[in-house]
């Protein structure tokens, strides 16, 4: 068998610059041979540490590609490899070329996300980013994908998403050589519901009343604290038959576990405890007609009359007790006679009052 000619082994990097050990280098075949072809081609990655390594080609073309990534390292700061190419015309003419790379440590970014990656719409989370196996010197910028920059640590605290969905958060490192890194995780950010109620709602004495909140969301779940007077504490409007008052506390709960409360004062309206007596003479007993419980209706009339009818008295609400005067002067000693008209669903009271001195 006759060779062709002495082949000239060739090859050219295509992706020139600073390597990284998390990169794939690529080299591209520029071999020759004046007449005959190119038979075989050898291709060693790290021909002085591992020289038993290597790659044979045994349909090589010209311009055809070939890839490589080393294996990640981060210590020390960067090694060498010798790339041996060799090229055969026929079986025994062969030609090499070396060429000496420098190839960079590449840090390993990883990150947490605390408490959890699927939070509610206003929760806060935070993020623990961590660049492992080189040492901080050599990491020259750490960036988190919403811009935040961090120096001389990897945490970042970020406090709210403004709206519901679904978001990535992609951390990356790069040392001072620039070789980089980047993490990514998904975050799931649910709606909140909502729950509004009235703040305070009335019912007489002995009665019933059903708490009648408003509510926004899905597959919702309801919690009433106390659970006092309520026919039910888990649904979202129990019946209310209140001995007292009391304020219950609304906690409503999506699928998604997020929640969302309000609060509302059940005032429970006693019936008026009306004197039939008081004596207006200025010795601070008794001085004026004290009636108790009616400052509880905030929509409460009094009138008052003298015995042939004539208004002597009138409060819309009653917040200033009659001092047994009429226009600013005493009225006389004697019996009169009133209509008070509490509202908030208590019919009108009517009696008699005595003013003595």
């Amino acid at each position: 068998m006759v060779n062709g000619s002495i082949p000239v082994a060739n090859f050219s990097i295509l992706n020139q610059g600073k390597f990284c050990s998390n990169d794939s280098i690529h080299i591209k075949n520029t071999s020759t041979v004046d007449f005959g072809n190119i038979t075989l081609l050898q291709l060693f990655w790290d021909y002085t540490n591992n020289p038993g390594s290597f790659v044979v080609d045994t349909m090589p073309a010209a311009g055809k590609v070939y890839s490589y990534e080393y294996y990640r390292f981060n210590q020390p700061i960067s090694k060498q490899f010798n790339i041996h190419f060799a090229a055969y015309s026929g079986l025994t003419c062969v030609s090499t070329k070396d060429t000496i790379i420098t190839v960079y440590a590449a840090p390993e970014i990883s990150f947490t996300i605390q408490p959890k990656s699927s939070i509610c719409l206003g929760e806060p989370f935070t993020l623990q980013g961590v660049a492992s196996g080189i040492s901080a010197s050599t990491v020259s910028k750490v960036l988190w994908n919403f811009g935040d920059r961090l120096s001389d640590t990897n945490w970042l605290t970020y406090k709210t998403y403004k709206d519901s969905g679904n978001y990535s958060i992609i951390f990356t490192g790069t040392t001072v050589n620039g070789c980089k890194d980047s993490a990514l995780q998904k975050v799931v950010v649910y709606p909140i519901p909502s729950v509004h109620t009235q703040g305070q709602i009335n019912v007489l004495q002995g009665a019933s009343v059903t708490l009648t909140p408003t509510f926004t969301g899905n597959q919702l779940s309801y919690l009433w604290q106390p659970a006092l007077y309520l026919n039910n504490a888990s649904i979202s409007n129990p019946l209310c038959t209140p001995d007292t008052n009391v304020l219950y506390t609304i906690n409503v709960t999506n699928n998604h576990l997020c929640s969302a409360s309000d609060t509302l004062l059940v005032r429970v309206l006693f019936m008026p405890i009306i004197p039939n007596v008081f004596s207006p003479n200025g010795d601070n007993k008794h001085d004026t007609w004290h009636i108790e419980m009616l400052n509880k209706y905030p929509n409460c009339s009094v009138d008052v009359f003298d015995r042939n009818g004539q208004a002597v008295f009138h409060s819309f609400p009653y917040d200033i007790e009659w001092d047994g005067t009429c226009k600013g002067k005493p009225v006389p000693i004697g019996v009169y006679y009133y209509v008070i008209k509490p509202g908030s669903g208590r019919a009108p009271i009517t009696g008699s009052v005595t003013v003595i001195r």
